[in-house]
């Protein structure tokens, strides 16, 4: 009968490599995914009537899908607030939510068996396609609130609303820890009930501003800024809807996860 026996340094050498490893697990612990501190994108979209007048180019539903996408690519738990800007009506007047989701795609390693291959493309397949209705879904949203904009009475620009709203997501408890970026799609032209344009009665930015948010102008052709006078956060202006695709893109890739 065949007899099997223990070597001498194979017990210790176990002993030893099991020491080994959990002092590398204590020396090297996993980073823990924290999506309370994934970034914020608050995109205030103009529709009044002075756009149009002013032939400012609009964001449209390329915009949206593109900044989604790149959230749930590289920024899972992140989140994509749209604001309106105008007259709007009272369903429209609360923000339009997009809120990346925290699934990662599992990637088989080199050594996975056919079997494993197969239900990680499957995983994948299936993950994909919800991630793509999510989207869908947040598009259609948009275009029926933002892209059909109907002003609630007369079409004016009530920009100190809309940045009231704004400052009101900002402020919250809930994203304190996030990187905030702000886009802000308008002319910069504020109006009165009559159309007529008036100085800002509110202030935006605060001198306790977080220092994780930025700001940007796009098209913006207002003079009046003292609503950004106290602003202690990066101020960018741009000219075109490309330029500030770049500057979303941009601190995407900042602030991926």
């Amino acid at each position: 009968m065949a007899t099997f026996r223990l070597h001498p340094l194979s017990l210790p050498s176990s002993i030893i490599c099991l020491l080994l490893c959990a002092c590398s697990h204590e020396q090297a612990p996993v980073a823990t995914f924290r999506p309370e501190r994934a970034p914020l994108i608050i995109v205030l979209d103009d529709r009044s009537g002075t756009i149009d007048q002013q032939g400012i180019v609009k964001a449209d539903a390329f915009f949206y899908n593109e900044v989604a996408n790149g959230l749930q690519t590289f920024c899972p738990g992140s989140i994509l607030a749209v604001v309106l800007c105008g007259n709007p009506q009272p369903e429209a007047k609360s923000s339009f939510r997009f809120d990346a989701d925290t699934f990662r795609i599992f990637t088989p390693g080199d050594d996975a068996n056919l079997e494993e291959r197969y239900y990680a493309r499957l995983s994948k397949d299936s993950l994909l396609l919800a991630r793509n209705q999510r989207r869908e879904a947040f598009i259609a949203r948009i275009d029926r609130h933002i892209f059909q904009y109907q002003p609630n009475g007369v079409d004016v620009t009530l920009l100190d609303d809309a940045l009231l709203r704004v400052r009101n997501i900002i402020d919250s408890p809930i994203h304190a820890h996030r990187p905030k970026l702000v886009v802000i799609l308008s002319d910069g032209i504020n109006e009165n009930a009559f159309g007529e344009a008036i100085p800002f009665a509110r202030k935006f930015t605060k001198n306790d501003d977080d220092a994780s948010l930025q700001i940007v102008l796009n098209s913006w052709e207002n003079s009046d800024i003292s609503i950004f006078e106290h602003a202690t956060v990066p101020l960018q202006r741009t000219e075109s809807l490309p330029d500030a695709q770049r500057c979303i893109s941009e601190f995407i890739r900042q602030n991926k996860i």
